[in-house]
């Protein structure tokens, strides 16, 4: 009598970086399958494409009103005049707006989606897939329990500040200003995305039941700090500072998806503040340009160096899940300029009989060259 036994391999993760596509063709994930057994058993279709790699994330930075892109050297700031972030208005401080864009539909996923996830082969579109909450593990190397299939945390979206100059501070929206649900002049009735402490930050709960409806991650806001940007109902959205390493310049943002449409391509957008004292006799803040590189996160370090493709082949049980490796180059978001002013010299020499030294004449608020006979203001 013959028997049927159907076995099933899932939540299979590829080094997509390790997959080759072209263009806007997608690179193929190939999997082959094989028995040992004493006893020869066919297998048709050996091989078999099991996924897609395709880039999942588009960029952008925008001006303060979301109309249009920001202009090439980003929001232009005057050294000598003060910019600050209050909690009745924040239009001067605007920096511009980080916009994250999917590049297919289901690029952005939840942790867990909104139903139970323990059916093998039903697609959830979130980054655990299959949960199984009465498996658990203690050796995941955080001396913590897992759940079998559990996603550390949902895709993140990451902002990172460069050379940014002794004195400016910088703020972010806790959630997103504008998205495929709410678009800007419209309350701010559900986030697609918020703020999380930092990149590798875990959820908490750390291990949800598998039916768990999404989770809010720990958020830093400054409940005193509020952001519009054309808002005009609802409650305002709050702000949270960036923490800036005065040595480099640098600070990082980070948001987590919490609420997805996989049926169209997602859009989350995030404000961006900066708040400053002038002071241009100490030369502060310094002129020049600052950038934004964004990013899927976490893109985690293997042993002080930056997570990259070859260690994406080799598998890890500290390693977070999901992780990128993400490159993409920095974009420039705003720039502080000197406050100068222009003289104009219609006619200047060093020719005989304008020597202003040894013949010349005051005449209240102008200098008179007596030798040329034409007047100079003071």
């Amino acid at each position: 009598m013959w028997a049927t036994r159907v076995y099933r391999i899932v939540n299979v993760r590829a080094n997509a970086n390790g997959v080759s596509a072209g263009g806007p063709t997608p690179g193929a994930v190939q999997a082959s399958l094989s028995i040992n057994s004493s006893s020869s058993i066919a297998i048709t279709a050996s091989t078999l494409t099991v996924g897609f790699v395709q880039s999942g994330l588009v960029t952008s930075v925008r001006n303060a009103s979301n109309s249009g892109a920001l202009g090439a050297n980003g929001t232009n700031f005057a050294q000598c005049t003060s910019v600050s972030v209050t909690s009745t208005t924040n239009s001067a401080a605007a920096l511009g707006i980080v916009r994250f864009q999917e590049n297919f539909a289901t690029a952005f996923k939840t942790r867990v989606s909104a139903n139970s996830q323990n059916i093998p082969g039903t697609i959830y579109n979130s980054e655990s897939g299959l949960v199984i909450a009465a498996i658990n593990s203690s050796n995941n190397g955080t001396g913590g329990t897992s759940t079998a299939g559990l996603a550390d945390y949902g895709t993140r979206l990451k902002a990172i500040f460069n050379n940014v100059p002794a004195g400016v501070n910088l703020f972010v929206t806790t959630r997103d200003v504008s998205n495929s649900f709410n678009a800007v002049g419209t309350a701010p009735i559900g986030s697609q995305a918020v703020l999380v402490v930092s990149e590798t930050a875990p959820d908490s709960p750390t291990a949800p039941a598998a039916n768990s409806s999404g989770l809010q991650p720990t958020i830093t806001p400054n409940a005193s700090q509020t952001a519009t940007f054309g808002i005009t109902s609802g409650t305002a959205v709050g702000i949270a500072p960036v923490a800036i390493n005065t040595s480099t310049g640098t600070g990082v943002a980070v948001w987590e998806i919490v609420a997805t449409n996989p049926n169209q391509i997602d859009t989350v957008d995030f404000g961006v503040f900066a708040s400053y004292t002038a002071n241009a006799g100490s030369n502060s803040p310094a002129p020049g340009t600052f950038t934004v590189t964004l990013s899927f996160a976490p893109t985690p370090s293997t042993v002080g160096a930056p997570f990259t493709a070859a260690a994406g082949s080799v598998a890890s049980s500290i390693l977070s899940i999901p992780r990128f490796a993400d490159t993409p180059g920095p974009k420039n978001l705003a720039t502080i300029s000197l406050c100068t002013s222009a003289m104009l010299f219609p006619y200047v020499t060093n020719a005989g009989g304008f020597d202003w030294h040894s013949n010349r004449q005051h005449h209240g608020g102008y200098i008179r060259n007596v030798a040329s006979g034409w007047d100079v203001f003071d």
